[in-house]
């Protein structure tokens, strides 16, 4: 278990605090963003899909229930969108009672603030879970619409079903302990502020390595994302120097399309990237506050089950 160099003042965590509070709003308008325009991308879907399903010679019997599961997945995602909402705001007030017990300030509310929020926290893994569940669902329907259209379309549905169950595994597995490891700080610091002896430091070690992992991960994931838009940016060159006016025109939208996307990428994972990293910093920052010996007691008791020593 590690801290900053420096050692940290309350100062530093309300500041922190407060950064992230602001990162959080931004991101939350951002999901809104993306959370509108997937639902406009499903209702048109399936708008297709009934489109098709009317044409004649289109009766196969698995366009009704692929439509339905479309819709049912614009509804997932406005519900979704307000439970970030809320989630969002849960947060925000989590941080402000955890940055004031971090002050030897007692908040009134922080034992019901943690509750929140691990709730939510809570539903965030079983949401990755029945996301699975959905996709997969999503998944096997189409190959089967698909295979009945046309005999030389798509793969197999128990293969398509099996695929999608195997690579969401290890997605909520991390997202589960991720989670978890998140949950147990936060329920450390509402007992160690109201005077257990408990520590807050290796509840605060584990969140910050699974925060530094995430981290690492959305450096991947931002470059991977710049890749994919570069051929969206080359485009509009090649077709301006092969092609006429419309070609060139055509590219032109095509780069602004690109050139769009790409900045609504980076703001995204600029916001992901700042609240990751700072929220590392912010759990050691409190971990070191809060596990100061108070006047009149003893170093805490370190966590027996972790293993991590006291080099207080």
């Amino acid at each position: 278990m590690t801290f900053p160099f420096l050692a940290p003042t309350t100062a530093d965590v309300q500041r922190r605090s407060a950064a992230l509070g602001s990162w959080l709003t931004q991101l939350l308008w951002l999901y809104s963003l993306f959370s509108v325009l997937g639902i406009v991308g499903l209702v048109g879907s399936a708008a297709t899909l009934l489109a098709a399903s009317a044409l004649p010679g289109a009766g196969a019997p698995g366009i009704p229930l692929l439509i339905a599961l479309v819709l049912a997945s614009g509804l997932l995602g406005l519900v979704s969108l307000v439970l970030y909402v809320l989630a969002i705001r849960a947060a925000k007030r989590v941080l402000g009672s955890v940055a004031g017990a971090a002050e030897d300030r007692l908040p009134a509310t922080l034992d019901q603030d943690v509750r929140r929020l691990n709730t939510w926290l809570t539903w965030g893994q079983w949401g990755m879970v029945v996301g699975a569940v959905l996709g997969v669902a999503l998944n096997g329907v189409t190959s089967a619409a698909f295979s009945e259209m046309s005999s030389e379309v798509g793969l197999p549905v128990g293969v398509t079903v099996v695929a999608v169950a195997i690579g969401s595994l290890p997605s909520i597995v991390l997202n589960w302990l991720i989670l978890a490891s998140v949950k147990r700080f936060f329920a450390r610091v509402s007992v160690r502020a109201r005077g257990a002896r408990q520590p807050v430091g290796p509840a605060a070690g584990a969140a910050a390595g699974w925060l530094m992992f995430v981290y690492v991960f959305l450096w991947i994931a931002a470059g991977l994302s710049v890749l994919g838009f570069l051929p969206a940016l080359l485009l509009p060159a090649v077709l301006g120097s092969r092609g006429g006016s419309e070609a060139a025109l055509g590219g032109g939208v095509v780069f602004l399309i690109g050139a769009l996307a790409l900045a609504v990428g980076g703001w995204f994972y600029s916001l992901l990237l700042r609240l990751v990293g700072h929220s590392r910093l912010f759990a050691l920052e409190v971990a070191a506050l809060l596990d100061q010996p108070r006047p009149g007691e003893a170093a805490p008791v370190p966590d027996p089950w972790l293993g991590v020593p006291d080099l207080r």
